[in-house]
């Protein structure tokens, strides 16, 4: 209070009677609230250390997110979408999707009462679009082999489907599916041959007249489903030489493996002239000729050398 009286007298002096009343009460009173806060301040407790480090509080588990099922196309969703990608010139996406509807129509069986051939022509029908994707991507060894099993379905039709009531558009896609089968004959299968040696010449046989005739060729080349000859020279090895069947448009691999080196030479014996027979009996010696027919007895030999002996191009045995 001391504070606030001392306050309350230099007030006195500028201020009246009533107005040091006033702030006099008001200085009091801003004094204790004062006072009383700090002595709060002082007396209250320090908070623990679990206080002041409060625990992050728990998240609560999420549930997890239920995946969209993706939605099963049909048969027929199937076949217009890939009509759609082959409209627009994706020709693998179209190739794919014609496929996958091959699969499906495969999978399905003819109801009671329908024409079963029906179904073959469906699949009939996405196996040439398939193939013509695949023609149309560049890949032609696939589209051949996929036109090679639409011809062996379409000749299980009957001849007079052109009289059931099918799409219209069914007739024009398979003359183009036909006329693209006769494109394939002229297709040739691709040989390529590997691990050549540095140094080798790979030659490829022409057969002509009944003899080989070898040319110089490329590691890989083209050529048709026949038997084809094939000779890798090098020097200080053996002559590498096979003969390859290539099946229509097929990509054959060949890996070549050389041998090391030449085989050693063979010891020859002596040639010995032909049709002599020697025969030593007792003392004498007969050699007859074949040619002339020309025998000779002679005794040089010595009376101890009584064990005969057959001499025959080069070959002596007792």
């Amino acid at each position: 209070m001391t504070k606030a009286h001392d306050a309350c007298l230099v007030i006195h002096r500028i201020l009246s009677v009533k107005e040091c009343v006033c702030v006099c009460l008001l200085a009091s009173v801003l004094v204790c609230v004062g006072s009383s806060l700090a002595s709060a301040q002082v007396t209250a407790p320090a908070p623990s250390v679990r206080e002041r480090v409060a625990p992050p509080a728990k998240k609560s588990p999420q549930r997890p997110v239920p995946k969209k099922k993706k939605k099963t196309l049909t048969t027929e969703q199937m076949y217009f979408r890939a009509l759609v990608h082959f409209r627009m010139k994706k020709w693998k996406k179209a190739e794919e999707m014609f496929l996958r509807t091959y699969e499906m129509l495969s999978a399905l069986k003819t109801k009671k009462g329908k024409n079963p051939y029906i179904l073959v022509l469906g699949r009939c029908d996405t196996l040439s679009l398939a193939a013509r994707a695949a023609w149309r991507a560049g890949e032609k060894f696939r589209a051949c082999h996929r036109m090679d099993t639409f011809h062996a379905l379409f000749s299980t039709v009957p001849p007079t489907w052109k009289e059931w009531s099918i799409n219209p558009v069914l007739p024009r896609r398979i003359r183009k599916a036909k006329v693209l089968r006769k494109r394939c004959w002229q297709v040739p299968s691709k040989v390529t041959v590997t691990k050549i040696p540095e140094g080798a010449k790979l030659e490829r046989g022409v057969m002509r007249k009944g003899e080989v005739f070898w040319r110089p060729s490329a590691s890989t080349f083209l050529t048709k489903a026949v038997p084809t000859h094939l000779r890798i020279k090098q020097k200080g090895r053996l002559v590498w030489q096979r003969l390859i069947y290539v099946n229509d448009w097929e990509h054959r691999k060949v890996v070549v493996r050389l041998s090391d080196g030449l085989p050693k030479k063979r010891n020859v014996p002596p040639a010995v002239a032909p049709w002599v027979v020697g025969v030593g009996i007792g003392a004498g010696l007969v050699v007859v000729g074949g040619v002339a027919g020309l025998v000779v007895w002679s005794t040089t030999r010595p009376v101890s050398d009584v064990s005969p002996t057959i001499e025959f191009r080069g070959y002596t045995a007792p």
